[in-house]
């Protein structure tokens, strides 16, 4: 069978920019991946030594905690917690969904399509009509082939042959607006829920669009004071962003003006977070645990879409994704830093609070 062209331009568009990330990660002996690994690891040593859990380093970034007999191995948010058939259930975008609403949870409309059946996805783009999410159905995390906010043919085929590089199968579902708020589960709580921003660049009257990010990102890379945001890439989302907006890399925005650069607001795609637990309607926690119980997953992230997470859900409020082996570092970043909360405390005191061989008072409070 013949490939799409379209297929083949994105295919040689990802070649290339793995081709230069893995040069820049030869001559400059780190990358992306390494530091994730570094500072998800950060706060769960910083956790553990409050909480007077012994940490073991090993090869891989792989953490041994040991507490009076009792050891668990972590290594960044991958716990022993969940089996893995719940990890399969949760990485399955559509088969989640389709678990969701079987319990009446609110889920985006969605479906989906073989990379060879792009013709039934556009008629499916024109049934739901409007705004519509484009993102590979199963195997990613941290926003990777999700492109959203499409609402032409030529978008949403672009989209489309982004999304089945990373997946033979794409998911198409309604864009629902709002809030992108993460909920942190862990058994039966709530431990910490975040708002996520979009990538945003402030104006100074006389430089690009481009040149701001690269200001921007240069101050993320030299700070080294929290909160510490990963950088702000260059993709189709961000240039899909920019032109709904009449907007391009070479405008000067006026000094002040805040411009978005993304829609996807995933902390890895360059977004901000504000730390908003104190403000969620009880109904929503009560959601999100039952979601994530849905599926079998004690330590999830749910993301809901509202328009107001302190009000009683409405029809427009829904589940977005439940996400297995959520970030623990993202709820670190919130830039209201007197609100913050402590997950990997959270985590690894339940870890071992409901360890047989460990009474829950030995537990530092």
């Amino acid at each position: 069978m013949l490939l799409h062209p379209g297929y083949l331009l994105q295919l040689g568009k990802l070649t290339i920019s793995k081709v230069i990330g893995k040069i820049h990660k030869l001559s400059s002996g780190d990358s992306h991946f390494s530091d994730s690994i570094r500072k998800e690891n950060s706060v769960l040593i910083d956790a553990a030594s409050k909480l007077g859990i012994a940490v073991n380093e090993h090869n891989g970034g792989i953490l041994e905690f040991s507490y009076q007999g009792k050891s668990s191995f972590l290594k960044t948010n991958i716990t022993e917690l969940d089996p893995a058939i719940s990890l399969k259930l949760a990485g399955d975008k559509q088969l989640s969904a389709t678990l969701l609403s079987r319990l009446n949870l609110p889920v985006p409309n969605c479906r989906s399509f073989h990379r060879k059946d792009l013709h039934k996805a556009e008629a499916f783009r024109q049934q739901l009509g409007g705004i519509v999410v484009v993102k590979p159905s199963r195997g990613t995390s941290s926003g990777t082939g999700i492109t959203a906010g499409l609402s032409t043919a030529k978008e949403f085929r672009k989209a489309f042959f982004l999304a089945s590089l990373y997946d033979s199968q794409v998911l198409v579902e309604e864009f629902i607006a709002g809030d992108n708020i993460r909920l942190l589960v862990i058994g039966d709580n709530v431990v910490s829920a975040v708002k996520r921003i979009p990538a945003t660049v402030i104006g100074d009257g006389s430089s690009s669009i481009k040149q701001l990010i690269k200001i921007e990102n240069q101050r993320r890379k030299s700070s080294r004071e929290m909160p510490r945001l990963w950088p702000i890439e260059h993709n189709a989302d961000m240039q899909l962003t920019l032109k709904r907006t009449g907007l391009t890399l070479g405008s000067k925005p006026k000094n002040g003006a805040a411009v978005q650069v993304k829609t996807i607001c995933n902390g890895h795609q360059g977004g901000s977070v504000e730390e908003v637990t104190s403000l969620v309607h009880p109904d929503f926690n009560t959601m999100a645990v039952e979601a994530a119980k849905a599926l079998g997953i004690v330590f999830a992230g749910v993301d809901l879409i509202t328009p107001d997470i302190s009000a009683s859900p409405d029809d427009s409020s829904k589940i977005n994704e439940v996400n297995t082996t959520p970030s623990l570092y993202g709820h670190y970043l919130a830039q209201n830093r007197a609100e913050l909360r402590d997950p990997a405390a959270d985590l690894l005191k339940y870890i071992f609070q409901n360890s047989s061989t460990m009474p829950q008072s030995d537990i530092r409070q």
